[in-house]
């Protein structure tokens, strides 16, 4: 039912049925037993959805210029165009989409402190481990006692990648990248990298500490002096900010807006 409703809250959320049209064929190739076993929530699932969906559905058949006339505006109108050539637009808005998480977000005040990116800089390096980590359970790599690496590892790990390729394309398809708005459909998912990674870390130092025992209790104040670290340079010019008077904030608007 929430994936049916999600096609009525906001136009990038009609990205989320392609992530199981992709997801459910390829999860059934690489566990044929699931067939057997799921067919029917599977199917029960794709029904309710149909059923809630129904009437937007029939409204978009009916018109069906509502139904592209949004996404087609989004895409041919904004500063990134690339006039005559729609495809190299695409290019430049996965670089745009990319810098946009660890880099330089979107400088839209309506969605986000000017230029700030996604994630600071402790998220990142917490995604990255994530997505490492989250990688070696996909190729089998923690299963080390197993000779044979089971295919059926890989699909948790498969459906989070197609979570986010699919849903960073409302953002990369726009003619404005990044536009945080766009992205929120894969907000979710970048959260459960990023709460990988910080079970990565966690486990790591706990292994570690019991490997050397009393001396693992350094680790603590390592790790926090190292994310102090990482935090700092995203704190200094951004946050105090947010605790600033209201009042000061048109003012930087103003200058940012003059360039």
């Amino acid at each position: 039912m929430l994936l049916g409703l999600g096609l009525y809250i906001y136009a990038a959320g009609r990205m989320m049925p392609l992530l199981f049209a992709l997801f459910v064929p390829l999860w059934f190739a690489l566990d044929r037993g699931a067939i057997r076993r799921f067919w029917k929530p599977v199917g029960l699932m794709a029904a309710v959805s149909l059923f809630t969906a129904a009437p937007l559905l029939l409204y978009f058949w009916r018109y069906p210029y509502f139904l592209f006339f949004r996404s087609s505006y989004v895409a041919t109108h904004g500063a990134g165009v690339v006039e005559g050539r729609p495809w190299l637009t695409r290019w430049y808005n996965l670089g745009r989409v990319l810098r946009g998480l660890f880099w330089q977000g979107e400088t839209h005040f309506r969605h986000n402190l000017p230029a700030r990116p996604l994630l600071d800089g402790v998220q990142s390096v917490l995604f990255a481990l994530g997505f490492w980590a989250e990688g070696q359970r996909g190729r089998g790599a923690e299963e080390k006692n197993s000779a044979i690496r089971n295919p059926q590892s890989a699909i948790p790990t498969l459906f989070l990648l197609l979570w986010l390729a699919v849903m960073l394309l409302p953002s990369i398809l726009s003619s404005d990248a990044p536009h945080f708005g766009r992205l929120s459909g894969a907000y979710p998912v970048l959260a459960i990298f990023i709460g990988r990674g910080a079970q990565f870390v966690v486990t790591t130092l706990a292994v570690q500490g019991q490997r050397e025992g009393q001396r693992g209790r350094g680790h603590f104040p390592f790790s926090l002096s190292l994310v102090s670290i990482f935090f700092l340079p995203q704190h200094h010019p951004y946050y105090p900010r947010l605790f600033r008077p209201l009042r000061q904030l048109p003012p930087h608007a103003n200058r940012f807006l003059r360039g």
